[in-house]
This record gives structure tokens, C-alpha cells and sequence, in this order.
């Protein structure tokens, strides 16, 4: 493995950063135990003389553990359900992580 993918490794690996989630192909059956990372940022929209505050979850995946994530999967983390957009993962430089975009059920 390249020190790149080394780094990925540990950061998955890292209690402090790392979740053990589920992950169930269309939301359905047992799932597979895959780590995760996850991110939480507020994202602001200004619409007319509004603006929109709204949380978004963003998870990034090994391509190792979940080679093709589709909209309508689901991620489950301590009994909370998080079901992928209907948005095209967004891969690092050497394919080894992808981000997905979620919302919570």
C-alpha cells in the first residue's frame, strides 16, 4: 500500500475519527460492518433576503468496503438511519475513499 492509502488506514483505524456503522444496500437486510467517517457542517443558502441554515451529513466510505454506493442505501450508526442521496459519490485522487451525501431517516 502507498503511504496515502496508509494515511487513510489510520484515520479510519483512529478511535477519535473512525465509526463503526452498518451499511445495507437499498436500506434492506443485515448490512455489512464497515468504519466510517463522518462530517456534520452547517450549510448556508441565501435565498431573496433569507437565509437558510440546514445540517448536512457527509460520510466518507472505503471503496474497499462499499464499492458502489446508490441512492437509497441506507448507514446505520447507533441505531440512527442515514439513507444516501440521490447524488454521485465523490472519489479521493487515488479511488480509495468516496464521500456520499445523507440525510437521516
Amino acid at each position: 500500500m502507498t503511504a496515502f492509502g496508509d494515511m487513510h488506514e489510520a484515520l479510519f483505524a483512529d478511535p477519535n475519527l473512525g465509526i463503526a456503522a452498518t451499511y445495507r444496500v437499498g436500506g434492506t437486510g443485515d448490512g455489512a460492518s464497515v468504519q466510517i467517517l463522518r462530517e456534520m457542517p452547517d450549510v448556508t443558502r441565501e435565498w431573496s433576503q433569507t437565509v437558510i441554515a440546514a445540517g448536512a451529513v457527509i460520510f466518507r466510505l472505503r471503496v474497499a468496503d462499499v464499492p458502489g454506493p446508490e441512492p437509497g442505501d441506507t448507514i446505520e450508526i447507533d441505531g440512527d438511519v442515514y439513507e444516501l442521496l440521490d447524488t454521485a459519490p465523490i472519489h479521493d485522487a487515488m479511488r480509495l475513499t468516496q464521500t456520499v451525501i445523507a440525510r437521516r431517516s
